[in-house]
């Protein structure tokens, strides 16, 4: 007798509800493709224009809803058809659905500790308040530099409604608020957008981007750091591996199980440095020109007798200078930008282990390993695992037929 044919597996009815001219959702969404075609497969409607062009869930017999949702209205929307939902908009402080962001504190960490790195002391915030993202980030980033015992310049209060727009206000107040904060600084924007006017009005101040003015948007997204009038550094927020992880949130849901979290963080992926925030704010030019050496030429290999042919000064007095500005040795600041360098690699890339190794000035690969493992508390294999795919649960192996 004929065996039937297997029935085939429930694929989940899920509907994306994004607006797709923010780069960090198109981001997400690489993730959530991802996830539905290798792990739980899905059948997605893809809904382009967001809530300017709502769905009926409930005719479309929908299993599940991820998206933005950004506002009380859109959140009512959705909880109206009793169906999983996941956000994955941190507008609205109070977390009203099950939600995966990005960490916010971990993005903070991850500048202020980068630019303390390359001599920064003055730190400012850039971003309209009354608004959810700029409220975490911005409050983030104060906490972080208050524990280092450094100020945050904000350019409006957090809190405290405006008199006028934010438009308005910025018009009015950006150009007085860059002359008078102290040089050199960094600036550390809400998102790409907010970098924009600000790098703008540098320009017409004639204050230089960034010898003078440093600036570094909490986001990633190619096409408005195309826009800037110089090339914009920004926070790799790890959309891919936030995306991956509320899917995975998302199905936990929709198989009536709970998740360990209802509000998760993905770390985030690493900076993006480009002109305007590639800079040493050391007043020493010495110390500038051999910090920038490192930076460049640390993989090539190098060490501190390679430094001094290209730096006129003695071997003691550079050594002083790096533990006085900068709390560490010479050496130390090479195996940093090393141990940078290969995290980029292992997140950003296929590179096996020993290629890795090869490319960052290591001649064994052990060396490498134990080295990393020092540096960042993981090994290269876990780190790849746990930053390159964020959250991504690794498919148990088939289990062998007797």
């Amino acid at each position: 007798m004929a065996k039937s044919p297997k029935k085939p597996p429930h694929r989940y009815r899920v509907a994306l509800m994004f607006d797709f001219s923010y780069g960090s959702f198109r981001d997400m969404v690489d993730g959530i493709y991802e996830y539905a075609h290798t792990v739980t497969p899905w059948v997605m409607l893809t809904n382009m224009r967001g809530f300017a062009d709502p769905i009926d869930a409930s005719a479309l017999r929908l299993d599940g809803l991820i998206g933005g949702f950004s506002t009380p209205q859109q959140v009512h929307w959705a909880r109206q058809f009793n169906l999983p939902v996941v956000n994955l908009s941190i507008q609205l402080t109070d977390f009203p659905l099950p939600t995966v962001y990005a960490d916010v504190p971990a993005c903070a960490k991850l500048v202020v500790d980068y630019f303390r790195q390359r001599g920064f002391t003055n730190f400012a915030f850039f971003g309209p308040p009354l608004n959810g993202p700029t409220q975490l980030r911005g409050l983030a980033y104060e906490a972080y530099l208050a524990q280092a015992g450094l100020r945050c310049h904000h350019f409006a209060p957090l809190t405290p409604p405006l008199k006028s727009s934010f438009t308005q206000y910025m018009m009015q107040h950006l150009a007085q608020w860059l002359q008078h904060l102290p040089k050199p600084v960094l600036i550390y924007t809400m998102d790409e957008y907010h970098a924009l006017p600000v790098i703008g009005q540098c320009q017409q101040l004639g204050l230089a981007v960034p010898e003078q003015v440093a600036v570094i948007a909490c986001g990633n997204d190619p096409m408005v750091r195309r826009m800037a009038e110089v090339p914009l550094a920004g926070v790799d927020l790890n959309g891919r591996a936030v995306g991956f992880a509320a899917a995975t949130m998302l199905t936990q849901l929709m198989r009536g199980e709970t998740p360990t979290q209802r509000v998760l963080t993905v770390p985030p992926a690493g900076l993006d440095i480009q002109r305007s925030a590639d800079i040493f704010a050391v007043a020493n030019a010495d110390l500038a020109q051999t910090l920038k050496l490192i930076h460049d030429h640390a993989c090539d290999p190098l060490n501190v007798p390679g430094i001094l042919k290209h730096v006129p000064v003695t071997r003691r007095w550079l050594e002083r200078q790096f533990r006085t500005v900068l709390g560490h040795s010479i050496h130390d600041e090479i195996m940093r930008v090393r141990m940078e360098q290969a995290a980029h690699l292992l997140r950003a890339t296929d590179l096996a282990i020993w290629q890795i190794s090869e490319r960052c000035g290591f001649k064994q690969e052990h060396h490498f390993t134990s080295s990393f493992r020092a540096h960042w508390q993981l090994t290269p294999i876990h780190y790849r695992r746990q930053h390159r795919l964020g959250l991504i649960p690794q498919k148990p192996k088939p289990q062998k037929t007797v």
